[in-house]
């Protein structure tokens, strides 16, 4: 069971949007996990084979209170993430769907993220969703290239801005890294034939109870 968040903080406010979790629902959700008898383990043992009862958390974009948060309840729980970075955000901006500007990850913080043992993936460049191939391509290329430069590996994972990929880039994707990563059932329609490609995994949200983490269980077949 592979777990895809985004934003994560501790707010003290409202949350800004569906996927701002705090850090006080990340964490009822990993004791969740736990009482249903899941061990949390590093992305590259449950690629292996580990995968009766185990369990990994994955983020996309690459924020700064994925680093500055996650850290303290990662330490905690003994958690070992997988972080899919947009390399243009690096120490930029973001701009979330109501407006709100979020500060990106540095570069210091992911080389921190590597160096503690957490795993950094490709979430491309630009995060766009992209239907010329020669773009994606390139945008892939730069995406490895910059992360390369901050941890001296190149990425073997790959998660597509908001899920989306067709079947030209997906070809693309399996020259080029060990596996991609959909979100929920998306992008996985042109691509379902991959079993050992493509894993799939469940989004979470601040609307998720404990039961809609258990349907959304079944409904994503994990």
């Amino acid at each position: 069971m592979i777990l895809a968040f985004h934003n994560i903080g501790k707010y003290s406010r409202p949350l800004p949007a569906e996927n701002d979790l705090s850090s006080k629902k990340i964490k009822n959700i990993i004791s969740f996990f736990h009482r249903q008898g899941y061990t949390f383990v590093p992305i590259k043992e449950y690629l292996s084979g580990h995968r009766y009862k185990t369990a990994v958390i994955t983020f996309d974009d690459g924020y700064y209170d994925q680093f500055n948060t996650s850290v303290e309840i990662f330490a905690r729980y003994n958690i070992k993430a997988c972080f899919f970075i947009s390399t243009s955000k690096i120490g930029e901006m973001w701009k979330s769907v109501d407006g709100m500007l979020i500060n990106g990850i540095s570069s210091t913080q992911i080389k921190s993220l590597y160096e503690s043992g957490h795993t950094i993936g490709s979430h491309g460049h630009s995060h766009e969703i992209q239907q010329d191939s020669n773009f994606f391509s390139e945008d892939l290329k730069e995406s490895i290239k910059v992360l390369v430069s901050i941890t001296g590996k190149k990425p073997e994972y790959y998660s597509a801005p908001f899920g989306v990929i067709n079947k030209n880039q997906y070809a693309i994707l399996k020259e080029t890294m060990k596996y991609s990563f959909s979100l929920g059932r998306i992008g996985m329609i042109c691509c379902r034939n991959e079993p050992d490609f493509l894993m799939n995994r469940i989004p979470v949200n601040n609307r998720d109870t404990f039961l809609r983490l258990r349907f959304k269980k079944i409904l994503f077949n994990i």
